[in-house]
């Protein structure tokens, strides 16, 4: 069996004796006669023709220009025929009905033609006006900031939603590689050619949309073809739109990696050199059998092995938070814990690593229990203080301070240190930063690390520096948790 193409239909014009629009006008001026034909010695000339240009004029509005102007010649023929004296005969006998006749039917004509083509341009508009919402309702999907293929499984799906096509299909090429996606499984008993419309960006052709009528019939209705045409227009434009930001995407991540990896190479290359360095020293020297180190010299050996080993060890342990930070794979395992209880304990293990300053704990009496990983938020609290350390003057006091209020819970750590740069503060909390890279023997993540635990809790960071110095790094956190965080197994968050 030949495949049949789906056809647009059209309007069909038959002739006059076979259009059911004249039929109709015919029987409305027969009626409007046999109604009229009584009263023809009452009503007067004038008002007769009046209500005949009336109903020619209602023709015109009904049925269109062809059906009015037929109206007007039945109206002429039956008016000297009915309602002229002498009556039913053609023949007048007053001069002046002539001109009268002749007027009402050059009226009844511009008339129903004026109407018609109100009537005509009503009907153009009104077909406009649904097309336009036809294609409104099938591009609201192109809208929403989508992937490239989720673009075009929408474009499938909306002549069938829209139209009511039994079935549709997009199409198109990236790169090399074919991409297609239906919207319903195509009918295997239908013969019919589905409508093809190109999909054009610009003068480049990028892909396909084939569409096939509803069930039970083989043409689409008029204008079908016009309305594909500019949507597979607007769809391929979205297309175009999701290639070009994914690719912008794609190219912005592998900036932001190149860039990545060369600031931890160089970092590497550099700070875990220190430590390296200072543990291969010393523990060449107490291997050394050429030299007999006293218990005090060997002890002083072994404190700076086991101090730059803890050393390595945090920065091993930043740089893979970092990594996890980067990559989007933070998952806080939250329970209800105590931030003062914790503060108390970060401070009693940094507190060797700082000599020659001074802690000062301010922690509310009522700080409520807050909803958070505990060795998350004890590293964020660490690297602040570790931070603080860095750059606080010798012999000055670091304070820390926690409190809570409006459901959520915050926590400072201050030092008197030189005031940062205004310019810096927006740029503190990024990878490899100033602000954070001051001192020998530090990657410059730490901050970084801290910002992307405390967002993954739902929570913020930032810092403060007055003009007079020092610096203030405060981060928040909400008290309790979502709801539906509290309803999932072991208390964890999504």
């Amino acid at each position: 069996m030949r495949p049949r193409v789906p056809a647009i239909a059209l309007t069909p014009e038959a002739p006059p004796w076979r259009d059911r629009r004249y039929l109709l006008s015919t029987l409305v001026m027969a009626l409007t006669i046999v109604a009229l034909i009584p009263v023809r010695g009452t009503f007067g000339i004038l008002n007769l023709l009046l209500i005949f240009l009336f109903v020619s004029g209602g023709v015109a509005l009904a049925w269109g220009a062809g059906p009015a102007a037929w109206s007007a010649i039945i109206g002429f023929l039956a008016f000297d025929f009915f309602f002229i004296p002498n009556y039913h005969s053609f023949t007048v006998a007053r001069s002046e009905h002539v001109v009268v006749l002749l007027a009402y039917l050059l009226v009844a004509i511009v008339i129903g033609q004026l109407v018609a083509r109100v009537r005509a341009r009503t009907a153009i508009a009104e077909r406009e006006r649904e097309r336009m919402a036809l294609l409104y309702e099938m591009s609201t999907g192109l809208t929403v900031p989508t992937t490239f293929d989720e673009i075009l499984q929408e474009i499938a799906n909306a002549p069938v939603t829209s139209l009511g096509a039994s079935w549709s299909r997009a199409t198109t090429v990236a790169g090399a590689e074919a991409m297609a996606s239906d919207a319903n499984p195509p009918p295997s008993a239908d013969s019919t050619v589905p409508l093809r419309v190109p999909m054009h960006a610009g003068a480049r052709e990028i892909g396909l949309l084939e569409v096939l009528p509803a069930a039970g019939t083989d043409q689409f209705p008029e204008g079908t073809a016009t309305l594909l045409r500019t949507y597979a227009g607007q769809a391929a434009l979205a297309l175009e739109r999701a290639r070009l930001s994914e690719e912008a995407s794609h190219a912005a991540v592998i900036s932001k990696s190149d860039e990545l990896k060369s600031a931890l190479l160089a970092a590497v290359s550099h700070d875990l050199r220190t430590p390296l360095a200072s543990i291969k020293a010393s523990s060449s020297a107490l291997l050394d059998n050429t030299v007999q180190w006293d218990p005090a010299a060997s002890h002083d050996l072994l404190e700076a092995i086991d101090e730059e080993a803890d050393r390595l060890t945090r920065m091993v342990s930043n740089l893979l938070d970092l990594s996890r930070v980067e990559g989007g794979a933070i998952r806080p395992s939250c329970e209800w814990n105590d931030l003062g209880e914790l503060i108390q304990e970060v401070v009693a293990r940094v507190e060797p690593r700082a000599a020659d300053c001074r802690f000062t704990s301010t922690i509310a009496a009522d700080l409520p229990l807050a909803w958070f990983d505990y060795v998350e938020i004890a590293q964020v609290v660490e690297n602040l203080l570790d931070n603080a350390i860095r750059h606080a003057p010798p012999h000055s006091a670091i304070s820390i301070t926690a409190d809570a209020s409006d459901g959520l819970i915050r926590c400072a750590v201050a030092n008197a240190g030189p005031p940062i740069p205004r310019d810096a503060l927006n740029t503190l909390f990024l990878p490899f930063r100033s602000g954070d890279v001051a001192s020998a023997g530090t990657l410059g993540i730490g901050l970084a690390i801290c910002r992307g635990f405390v967002e993954a809790h739902g929570g913020s960071i930032e810092a403060f520096s007055p003009p007079d110095g020092g610096a203030t790094f405060r981060f928040i956190l909400p008290i309790a948790p979502p709801v539906e965080q509290l309803s999932m197994p072991g208390g964890q968050s999504a």
